[in-house]
């Protein structure tokens, strides 16, 4: 519902008589010769700049006005740094023990932190190498699905920003009439519509 409201300048003075209930739109008469038209402007999100945003992370939630998203999406960015250096750490740990006991050199002796049994510990030290190198890709990978799906919800939720979520889904039957049938003249039923 759009009402328009006169402006009217007194004398070429700065004060001004407003009429009318709302203004969403109003035009304001400076002179007879001049008029100016001031509209209030609804924000709308554009979608490839949403997108554009989002090169960011979280900037083009905080573009579409979506503020509760960031700490979802920080939190998410934070949990995969950390995840990703304390698995990088540790496979680093176990390719040195790794190396270390495969090595004739009796210096190099950091496998030794994991037991004493060299027989035993090969095996268990390569298996751990693999298995954190494993988990510290993983962790690459669900950083970077992260990373496109806060470039998508931004690109969906701009799209969606008019989207009418109204709790009127409703169901109206109303009585309907027809004129001819093929074996009667006349026949009654119900029409229904949705609205949602």
């Amino acid at each position: 519902m759009c009402c328009c409201a006169n402006v009217y300048s007194q004398d070429n003075t700065n004060e001004y008589v407003f009429e009318g209930d709302s203004i969403n739109s109003a035009v304001a008469v400076l002179s007879q010769d001049e008029q100016i038209s001031i509209t209030d402007s609804k924000f709308i999100p554009d979608p490839n700049k949403a997108v554009l945003y989002s090169i960011i992370p979280g900037l083009g939630q905080i573009y579409n006005k979506k503020y509760w998203k960031l700490p979802i999406v920080y939190g998410g960015f934070i949990g995969c740094a950390y995840a990703i250096t304390w698995n990088h750490k540790t496979y680093k740990d176990y390719k040195n023990a790794y190396r270390d006991i495969l090595d004739d050199d009796p210096s190099t002796n950091s496998w030794q932190n994991y037991g004493s049994n060299e027989e035993i510990l090969t095996p268990i030290l390569k298996r751990r190498r693999d298995s954190f190198r494993r988990y510290r890709d993983l962790s690459c990978f669900i950083a970077v699905g992260l990373y496109a799906v806060c470039m998508v919800d931004a690109y969906v939720d701009a799209h969606l920003f008019e989207f009418d979520i109204s709790q009127d889904l409703s169901l109206k039957l109303d009585p309907v009439m027809f004129d001819k049938t093929q074996h009667n003249d006349r026949a009654f039923g119900l029409q229904c519509s949705f609205s949602f």
